[in-house]
């Protein structure tokens, strides 16, 4: 019998991508809401578990940059041209790209997790 494996670890598809970028965009959002809304204990539950998990993936990302600018745009809830403006070593779309490659990072662990 033999066995076949691609890879190691679920990769993430373009739409867990994209998905995953959403959550993120949403990340401050979120926070803020559980903080501030009456909603029922099982669905704060359910919010504060994403919540964490994505906290814990952007954690997770081991370029040091890439893991810097997703906790900043992300995590602390900066807009993109702030964002720009506290990384003015990077061109837009060299900063785009690191975008691109955390949000790629998060969703795999999201994958590997389980939360996708």
């Amino acid at each position: 019998m033999l066995l076949m494996m691609d890879t190691l670890f679920p990769e993430a598809t373009s739409i867990d991508i994209a998905r995953t970028r959403i959550m993120l965009g949403k990340y401050k959002e979120w926070l803020d809401d559980l903080i501030s809304s009456p909603v029922e204990q099982q669905a704060k539950m359910d919010q504060f578990k994403m919540l964490n998990m994505l906290e814990r993936a952007v954690n997770a990302i081991s370029d040091r940059e890439i893991r810097g600018i997703m906790q900043y745009r992300y995590i602390q809830g900066n807009e993109r041209k702030v964002a720009l403006v506290k990384y003015p070593f990077f061109t837009d779309r060299t900063f785009d790209r690191k975008i691109v490659e955390g949000c790629e990072s998060v969703a795999n662990s999201l994958k590997t997790w389980g939360c996708l």
